[in-house]
């Protein structure tokens, strides 16, 4: 799924006035702290690709893939848009679909991907 793909899908369900660049760094910001506090803690965290610097455009290809990517980038994105508009109902909402779908794809993770040995016992 795409960066533009999440986008599309959020000003369809929730229109709002927030720019592209805006939603850009909300998923960036995401990405960042699903590859650094999930992916970079398994084998095979070379398989993924998240820039240095972050997103910068809406054609790049976000970390979490289907059945799990549509739930969980388009409930934070809204709950972003909600939280920015101090709409707290709405943001409460939109946060326990988030956290919902943020772990259950971080327990199919788990489950499925090889943790890095932590290093050497020495007793």
């Amino acid at each position: 799924m795409t960066i533009q793909d999440v986008i599309t899908l959020v000003d369809d369900l929730s229109p709002n006035q927030y720019t592209d660049n805006h939603k850009i760094q909300w998923l960036s910001s995401l990405d960042g702290k699903i590859f650094h506090d999930v992916i970079l803690t398994h084998c095979g965290c070379m398989l993924y690709d998240y820039p240095d610097g972050g997103y910068t455009v809406a054609d790049q290809e976000l970390i979490v893939e289907e059945p799990y990517a549509s739930d969980l980038y388009v409930a934070y994105l809204q709950s972003k848009i909600a939280a920015a508009n101090a709409e707290i109902v709405k943001y409460n909402q939109f946060a326990t679909l988030y956290n919902t779908a943020y772990n259950e794809w971080t327990s199919w993770y788990n489950r499925t991907h090889m943790p890095k040995p932590s290093g050497k016992w020495v007793f």
